[in-house]
């Protein structure tokens, strides 16, 4: 007996207090979903996925029009702790249109609140701790068994007779690749590509993903705890085996690896790059990497297999508030990153989280100031957001800063920062966009790197140009 089950990526897109437009729409195809469906379809369930970010403007009737055209026999979901509660709302409306069918969650955020989420929300009957492809090919089986026992079902937490129950762990997967490629063809005909209110994508955006973990401890980052701090790779021939067969079947040619963290073994980035190379791939790629780990002839590598921008993650140009998020990084080697990222011929996307619970409204100032004089193209500044999983909220709430039961919520670092916990950060954000962007200087040289280093791209797609410096105008509130 197989199972018809949807896959819902709820919308991500929530207002905070300040009336500030969180935005944590992927800019690429969810791959944490569409590798568990592929996992569904091996064991011959039938599997849809509904991708509410790529379509934030459905409204509630229009989604459940959509559920009664699928008529599920199992629904899942995915989530982030910043809209926790949109996605309680979907599930809501999910479970009111079926009640008698399982809504499972997964993600993040449900890892880390699991038993509170089944103790307050009667929507959800199931929940995936970490990685889900194992624990939902099992848990879908027990479904159709006459008398299921869940008990089976390690890194699964589900009711019983009115008690929350939690299984033991289910230990990481080892050999990735042994999975499944992702499910694409169930989001080939949605269109992927924005970050941060610009769309980088001439077309539809692919993601690879090449490796899963982080072993830092970032104390604003939830991965370390999601993945126990362990790191593991895909073979090279098995990541480029994908990138062929996606490109081949969904005409992709633009792809963003969404690694955690993919420079740290350049052993297994400069085979990626020479198996582009070999297989004569014409591919577009961005990568993501810390500043500790450039390497200028790893980049010159990654150039020349197609990639056309790093994302570095900077994070603050204070040494400061470096050493409070733990990042073992200062400023000094992100200047020396971002100088070997522009020798090497990459774009430099430096992205920054001003607002930390020490940090000075003068010190976010000199981040601003810092990466402008730093070399990057395109500036990503954010406000902190502090959730459940993160070592900084275990600090906080054993300090009595915050209260643990606020677990639904991000919680923006202005709020426990007395210094500027009256300040509007949406506010600030203009500001610092504003003081960034319009400098003649970096508008000349952004003006020069076009027409020489990135010709080719514009002069093809002149359309795409036009549309990306309209929404950069509007990301910095120019009228």
């Amino acid at each position: 007996m197989t199972q018809k089950i949807l896959l819902i990526s709820p919308s991500s897109v929530v207002e905070d207090r300040f009336g500030t437009r969180i935005n944590m729409r992927s800019m690429s195809p969810p791959l944490g979903l569409l590798y568990v469906a592929a996992a569904l379809q091996e064991e011959g369930h039938t599997v849809e996925v509904l991708d509410m970010n790529c379509e934030p403007d459905l409204t509630s009737d229009e989604v459940t029009r959509r559920l009664r055209s699928s008529q599920p026999d199992v629904i899942g979901m995915s989530t982030l702790a910043p809209a926790f509660r949109a996605v309680a709302d979907t599930a809501s409306l999910c479970k009111e249109e079926f009640p008698d069918r399982p809504i499972v969650i997964g993600g993040y955020s449900a890892t880390f609140n699991h038993d509170r989420i089944l103790a307050k929300y009667d929507c959800f009957d199931f929940v995936v701790r970490r990685e889900g492809e194992e624990t939902a090919v099992e848990l879908v089986a027990e479904l159709e068994n006459g008398v299921p026992d869940f008990s089976r079902v390690r890194g699964l937490t589900y009711k019983e007779n009115g008690h929350i129950r939690v299984n033991e762990n289910r230990p990481l997967l080892e050999d990735l690749d042994a999975l499944p490629f992702p499910a694409y063809e169930l989001v080939s005909h949605l269109t992927y590509g924005a970050f941060g209110g610009l769309r980088i994508a001439r077309g539809s955006l692919g993601s690879i993903l090449t490796s899963r973990g982080c072993p830092y401890k970032c104390t604003f980052c939830s991965c370390s705890a999601f993945t126990q701090a362990t790191i593991r790779w895909r073979s090279p021939e098995r990541v480029v085996d994908e990138l062929e067969y996606v490109s081949e079947h969904f005409g992709l040619n633009e792809f963003a690896v969404v690694d955690d963290i993919f420079t740290l073994n350049k052993e297994h980035v400069l085979g990626i790059c020479e198996g582009i190379r070999e297989r004569g791939l014409d591919l577009e790629w961005y990568c993501e990497g810390r500043v500790n780990q450039a390497d200028e002839g790893m980049f010159r590598e990654m150039v020349r297999a197609g990639c056309r921008a790093i994302f570095l993650g900077i994070e603050s140009c204070v040494n400061r508030i470096l050493r409070y998020y733990r990042k073992g990084l200062t400023y000094e080697m992100a200047q020396d990153a971002v100088d070997k990222a522009q020798r090497a011929g990459l774009d430099v996307v430096g992205s920054f989280i001003l607002g930390a619970p020490i940090e000075t409204l003068e010190e976010m100032w000199q981040t601003v100031w810092r990466a402008a004089k730093l070399d990057i193209d395109f500036a990503d500044f954010n406000v902190l957001r502090i959730t459940r999983g993160m070592p900084l909220w275990e600090a906080l709430v054993e300090e009595g800063t915050l209260d643990d039961d606020h677990w639904e919520d991000a919680i923006a670092g202005f709020d426990v920062n007395p210094e500027v916990a009256a300040m509007d950060p949406s506010e600030l954000l203009k500001q610092f966009h504003r003081a960034f962007y319009l400098r003649k200087s970096f508008m000349l040289k952004q003006l020069l790197r076009t027409v020489f280093r990135r010709n080719k791209q514009v002069l093809l797609n002149m359309s795409h140009f036009r549309r990306f410096v309209r929404e950069l105008k509007d990301l910095i509130h120019l009228t």
